[in-house]
Parts: C-alpha cells; sequence; structure tokens
C-alpha cells in the first residue's frame, strides 16, 4: 500500500510503499508527526497538494507579465529570473534586464502553483 506523506501547510513532501499490515501500523500511530494519506501521489506535487485530509488542485498562479512588469503577485512570493531568485512583499514588480535575450521568469508562492513566463529583452 502507497502512503503519501505531507507537511502543516500541505506540501507533498514524500511517499513510501508498505505491506497492507505495515501500513496500517503506520496510519494508526497515535500523536504522528508525519501527516500522511492513502495513495500515491508524489508525481503530482506540481499540482496537488493536500488540504482538508483530501487531495486536491493548488491554485492557479494569479501573476501577469506585460511587457517587463509583474502584476497580480500573490504576496508574498519568489520571482526567479533564470537562475537567481529574489523574494517580493508587493502585488507588482517592475523587471529590469542588463543584457538582451531571452530570460525565464518564474513566480512562485505557496501554495499555488508556479507561473512560468518567456520575456524576450531586446538588444
Amino acid at each position: 500500500m502507497d502512503i503519501t506523506f505531507y507537511d502543516t501547510t500541505g506540501k507533498i513532501t514524500g511517499v513510501a510503499n508498505f505491506r497492507d499490515d505495515l501500513a496500517d501500523m503506520v496510519k494508526s500511530l497515535e500523536g504522528s508527526t508525519h501527516p500522511h494519506i492513502d495513495g500515491n501521489h508524489f508525481s503530482e506535487r506540481a499540482t496537488k497538494y493536500v488540504l482538508d485530509g483530501a487531495i486536491a488542485d493548488r491554485p492557479a498562479n494569479p501573476a501577469v507579465l506585460t511587457g517587463a512588469s509583474l502584476s497580480a503577485l500573490p504576496v508574498p512570493c519568489s520571482i526567479r529570473i533564470n537562475a537567481t531568485s529574489y523574494d517580493c512583499t508587493e502585488a507588482t514588480a517592475d523587471l529590469t534586464f542588463s543584457h538582451p535575450g531571452t530570460y525565464t521568469i518564474t513566480v512562485t508562492a505557496w501554495p499555488y502553483q508556479d507561473k512560468v513566463f518567456t520575456y524576450e529583452n531586446p538588444a
């Protein structure tokens, strides 16, 4: 039997496979510090989480990219541009780029799904 583990925010953190009799023992542990649900949901963690003890869809990220400006950002969030992350505590962000080229911008804010944009900075 597969059991999916999650943290206090509902983020799926792992999965384990047990014989049925061992799974019953793990699931019946009182005061367990490892919340869990039946099934293997680990591969769905980008789009699913645990809400009120059941698998649920993570909400869509409302962020919008218009030109080089992000709006409707979930607060707080993290904005990753290529490999560098920036913490953001505002609902909008104006981005600046020093060099021409294509940039991948990812907005992350739990429990929202990550939102990925591609921005082409002109020469």
